[in-house]
């Protein structure tokens, strides 16, 4: 039986965060599994029931694909077999609904990527995110055997032209080591990267320094913008969208538009809004008692999205670089609705708006004085 759903005028959609498994192979100290004893792995029903639901939400609000992003824990440790299940329930979903469509995408620490992973992602058309910090003096991901192996698996996805990324969690030990990091993705032939700024708890002192974290991207920024190595920066790029009044792709550069859209669901069929970095409040519903209809209705969700477009109407509408920031992630908001990493955006954006900049007045000048 094809089924459809009725559309609305509404710009919702479901992208869920598929927590497949609570637990890791590593013990990195800023992430919440650390101290985690947890061994859970999510049933292949739930993840059935966790699309199913999305797919009712997202075709209801006139939205035809759905965005899965599988992830942990080391989401590589649910093992092939549930991957392969996972994917044939997606290709029965398109036969009962045929104008939906599926993109899937993982973040996994790499430690685990044999030929066999890289053969299935590659044949799946998967974005695959993976956790590499730099050098193996500022990483954090894993010790230094971890980070030979897992360098040996990106020569490996090389080899085979399978797509793929990296993202690095910029902490204090990157203090200083900006051109090494760069070197360090020449060497290793990588040409994609997202930053995430470390941001778990002050009092642990586990939250990258804005002074570390602004000295950082403007070294990389220079490496960037004027090396002749093909690197795609995340980071950059959406600023520089921004420059050029274009809208980025993603959410951090939207002033808070799209929170709310993103939700994570754990083993248990937990749900919580983004991906934050606790458990602890952030729990919104269940997903094998409640759908996302109901879910994105609770009173916990709209106070979420609240404090989220508060933020950006208190503090970042007033800032002179929101025209460039676009509020940053809502998931390192203080209590002061202040985002915790503003002071190194108020020094890296307009650094980098000049720069572009003056390469566009170049151009504009070079184009006059050719023509």
């Amino acid at each position: 039986m094809k089924a459809e759903f009725k559309h609305s005028n509404s710009r919702n959609l479901i992208t869920p965060i598929i927590k497949v498994v609570d637990y890791c192979n590593y013990e990195c100290d800023f992430c919440r599994y650390h101290t985690s004893a947890a061994k859970n792995k999510m049933d292949i029903e739930l993840y059935k029931v966790i699309v199913d639901k999305a797919i009712k939400f997202n075709l209801a609000n006139n939205w035809r694909k759905v965005h899965l992003i599988f992830h942990g824990g080391e989401p590589l440790l649910w093992g092939i077999d549930n991957f392969v299940k996972a994917v044939d329930f997606q290709n029965e979903m398109k036969l009962i609904y045929p104008t939906l469509t599926f993109t899937n995408s993982i973040q996994t620490n790499g430690l685990l990527l044999s030929q066999q992973w890289i053969d299935f992602f590659k044949s799946n058309e998967f974005g695959i995110g993976v956790s590499i910090d730099g050098p193996e003096s500022c990483n954090f991901h894993g010790n230094n055997e971890c980070v030979k192996i897992v360098l040996d698996n990106i020569q490996k996805m090389n080899a085979c032209g399978c797509s793929f990324g990296v993202l690095s969690v910029i902490t204090n030990n990157h203090k200083g080591m900006a051109n090494q990091y760069y070197d360090f993705l020449v060497e290793n032939n990588i040409h994609s990267i997202g930053l995430c700024y470390c941001m778990y708890d002050e009092a642990t002192q586990k939250t990258v320094d804005n002074g570390i974290l602004s000295d950082f991207l403007i070294t990389l920024f220079e490496r960037y913008y004027y090396g002749d190595y093909d690197l795609k920066v995340r980071e950059f790029e959406d600023v520089i969208r921004r420059i050029l009044n274009i809208t980025p792709p993603t959410c951090t550069f939207c002033n808070h538009e799209n929170c709310g859209n993103i939700l994570s669901i754990t083993p248990d069929g937990s749900v919580s809004f983004c991906d934050p970095y606790t458990l602890d409040n952030n729990i919104i519903g269940n997903i094998k008692s409640d759908d996302f209809f109901g879910i994105k209705s609770s009173d916990l969700y709209v106070q979420l999205v609240e404090i989220a477009k508060r933020s950006i109407i208190k503090v970042c509408n007033k800032c002179e670089v929101n025209n460039l920031c676009g509020g940053g992630c809502f998931r390192n908001v203080l209590p002061n609705e202040k985002n915790a990493f503003c002071d190194a955006f108020k020094l890296v954006y307009p650094f980098i708006q000049e720069k572009v900049q003056k390469s566009i007045d170049d151009d504009f000048a070079k184009n006059q004085i050719e023509n």
